[in-house]
Formats: C-alpha cells, structure tokens, sequence
C-alpha cells in the first residue's frame, strides 16, 4: 500500500522510527530518521493520527 505509515522497529523492544511503504514490492521503505519513539503506545498513536488525517482531513488533538 503506497504512502502507507508503518513502524520500523530500529532496537527490539526500544526504539522505533517512522516510516512510509514504497508501494512497490523490493523497495526499500522510506525511513523517517528525525522521527523516533520510545514508546511502542506513543509510536501507534501518532501513526493512527497520521492516516486519520489523510483520509479525512482532520487532525485528532493528543488529550
């Protein structure tokens, strides 16, 4: 699935980057390095409230 958020594990069980699907089977997936979590709960979070937007247009408030 193209554009595609995902998580990209950087250290098992601690640490994890933003990331966006090719689309294309083989290719490397985008990787956000200014983009990292602690957290895996914090990390699924922003995820989710990233596609919400893009497919709606609306920005979820982090309350």
């Amino acid at each position: 699935m193209e554009g595609k958020y995902v998580l990209v594990c950087a250290e098992p069980h601690q640490t994890w980057k933003l990331g966006r699907l090719p689309g294309v089977r083989g290719k490397p997936v985008q990787v956000f390095d200014d983009v990292v979590f602690h957290d895996r709960a914090e990390a699924e979070w922003e995820i989710f409230k990233r596609r919400w937007h893009e497919h709606f247009g609306e920005s979820l408030d982090d309350e």
